[in-house]
């Protein structure tokens, strides 16, 4: 600190003009200073805009890239890295589902209403988990094991895609993929969100255990949740991919809250990181929400493929070292 006071009063005795500019000069020093500690966070920023782009248009929490990155890069436990991943996760998913409510995409009474049974799934794994601790070698080999389910999901649709694209009739004897009639049945399906759900009793009897397993897991893996929410609304409900996205978004809010105050209330988060990666990720997930429907699906499942197969390799590594 005193070199920086000496080399401060040199520069005003060879420049005395700088006298009147004192305050500004100094501010401009003090930035400059701490330029490691300004673009450390800047990185978390982009990285958290980064994350929160690609999960919200998979409409998944982004759990799955955020708790090896805090594990890897930032040597956090897995408690504590789970912590933080549901912090960051909530973060982006507040502005992201009052994007999608906006857009009238999600009927936040309905998603309330699965969000409470994902929340059950989150309790009954605290305490099963407090009761039952596991080490980080066995929770990241699980871990894996449930990225690879994912990547496997992810990737059959399109394989399928393919396969009938392939065998498809001539592209003029099909019908044009974006029709006005399918345009109708998506706006009806959205604004009838609460009759699809709430009045259909035998869905929402398929649709309970999985959101159910959906908290189970996003409490153990310090998850969203989404990789099982949006593919329920799509097989289940059957929601079109950016609408299934949308609901999806609002059920990880919904938990995220009872995850976040669960690890917070025992000191497993570590808010440094945890909240400017979110801050990041919240602005990715609104611009994420505003062209959403402007992206390719199968662009956003093989960019997320991508993304956790380098995520299962790398966890894997760190396993067996």
């Amino acid at each position: 600190m005193e070199v920086h006071q000496n080399f401060f009063h040199l520069l005003l005795l060879i420049f005395p003009r700088l006298n009147n500019k004192i305050p500004f000069i100094w501010f401009i020093y003090q930035g400059l200073e701490n330029l490691d500690t300004v673009l450390f966070y800047a990185c978390l920023l982009v990285l958290g805009a980064g994350i929160g782009f690609l999960a919200t248009l998979g409409g998944i929490g982004g759990g799955v890239f955020l708790v090896p990155l805090y594990m890897f890069f930032f040597a956090l436990d897995q408690v504590t890295a789970k912590g933080s991943s549901v912090l960051s996760i909530f973060m982006a998913a507040v502005l992201a589902t009052i994007t999608h409510v906006r857009n009238k995409r999600v009927d936040f009474k309905c998603s309330f209403l699965l969000g409470l049974i994902s929340i059950g799934g989150s309790i009954v794994s605290t305490l099963v988990f407090y009761a039952v601790p596991v080490d980080s070698r066995s929770f990241l080999l699980i871990f894996c094991i449930f990225l690879s389910l994912v990547v496997v999901k992810l990737f059959r649709p399109i394989f399928k895609e393919y396969r009938a694209h392939k065998n498809a009739r001539p592209r003029e004897a099909r019908e044009p993929l974006h029709s006005p009639v399918g345009l109708t049945t998506e706006k009806s399906l959205v604004c009838n969100f609460q009759n699809n759900i709430l009045h259909d009793w035998r869905t929402l009897l398929k649709a309970i255990p999985l959101f159910f397993m959906s908290g189970f897991l996003s409490y153990f893996l310090g998850i969203g949740g989404g990789v099982i929410n949006t593919p329920v609304f799509i097989s289940v409900f059957q929601f079109p991919i950016h609408y299934a996205t949308a609901g999806s978004t609002a059920i990880i809010f919904i938990n995220s809250i009872y995850n976040c105050i669960a690890y917070g209330m025992r000191g497993q988060i570590d808010y440094a990181l945890a909240v400017w990666i979110g801050i990041g990720m919240s602005v990715g997930s609104t611009l994420a929400s505003h062209y959403s429907a402007k992206i390719p699906k199968n662009a956003i499942t093989l960019v997320l493929i991508g993304l956790l197969v380098f995520t299962v390799v790398n966890s894997t590594i760190k396993i067996f070292s």
